[in-house]
């Protein structure tokens, strides 16, 4: 099976793995372009709506955890998680910790998914 994150046939990632399991073909989604960087700010807007049970969130480059209200630590591991779910990629701990931002995020998503 060929894996979008990986851009090879190998093991799948999690996302690849995930909508195999569901019947829907997410290794021809983005096989042959990079996503775009509004592309990971729609996906990840998708994200923070769930993840803080929001439907009024819209996420920029500068948005940080003091914007909004119900991110805490936890949820922080929760947003993480469902980020790296979303995308099928891991952010390592370097880059966790260095991560000041929204755009920093998606950058680091970019690099890794592209």
């Amino acid at each position: 099976m060929f894996c979008h994150a990986a851009g090879r046939r190998e093991a799948l990632c999690l996302a690849c793995e995930n909508a195999e399991n569901n019947g829907i073909s997410k290794t021809t989604e983005r096989m042959d372009r990079r996503m775009s960087r509004e592309e990971v700010f729609e996906r990840l807007n998708e994200v923070f709506r769930d993840v803080f049970d929001d439907e009024e969130i819209t996420v920029t480059d500068a948005t940080t955890a003091d914007d909004i209200e119900e991110w805490d630590s936890l949820e922080h591991i929760n947003l993480l998680a469902a980020v790296e779910q979303e995308f099928g990629m891991k952010f390592n701990m370097g880059q966790v910790v260095s991560m000041k931002n929204v755009g920093e995020m998606a950058d680091i998503i970019i690099s890794q998914v592209g």
